[in-house]
């Protein structure tokens, strides 16, 4: 049978969380949760303490499992949520989502976002509309355009700005003149 209850205890280590049982003034043992995935693939993300949810259970509510939080009252579906927008709003303010309309995937994140992989690849145009801070260098195929000042650093303390950068005329084909001084 279907019984509501909310959630006074998890376990992370099992996957299994306690339920206050509604109207039954008692509580469950720890109960498995039902996860999409939890065999080659797995998905893990417990209901949280004081979650609403959703329990199927035998005829003495000795045992069953938990199918999964449910929107209340109390707890309504995150801003931004529609039939057309999947999406994960963590507690800190962070958020995943994809709005299927614009086939856009958006994170919104409060802190740090980290990608760990040997290769990656981005496919398209890039913007950036931040600071770009390299540790490792740079290998650019192709034409680079810059509409500020470029500046690079030609041996400490030596500073050469690419935009008023000159060098001494040299004979066409050969190598360039070493730079001008102050340059």
């Amino acid at each position: 049978m279907i019984k509501f209850g909310i959630v006074t205890e998890q376990s992370a280590s099992t996957g299994k969380v306690r339920v206050s049982l509604l109207g039954e003034n008692m509580a469950t043992q720890l109960l498995p949760v039902v996860f999409p995935g939890a065999g080659v693939d797995k998905y893990f993300s417990l209901p949280g303490i004081g979650d609403q949810v959703a329990c199927l259970m035998d005829e003495f509510c000795e045992d069953g499992v938990v199918l999964g939080s449910i929107y209340s009252s109390e707890d309504n579906p995150p801003s931004g949520a529609s039939s057309n927008v999947s999406m994960v709003r963590f507690s800190d303010g962070t958020i995943v989502k994809y709005d299927k309309d614009n086939a856009t995937i958006t994170v919104d994140a409060v802190s740090k976002v980290i990608i760990k992989s040997p290769d990656n690849e981005i496919q398209g145009p890039l913007k950036v509309t931040g600071k770009i801070t390299g540790q490792s260098g740079a290998e650019i195929t192709g034409n680079v355009e810059a509409s500020g000042q470029v500046t690079a650093l030609a041996g400490t303390p030596t500073l050469v700005n690419l935009s008023t950068h000159v060098h001494i005329s040299a004979a066409p084909g050969s190598p360039t003149a070493p730079p001008t001084p102050g340059t």
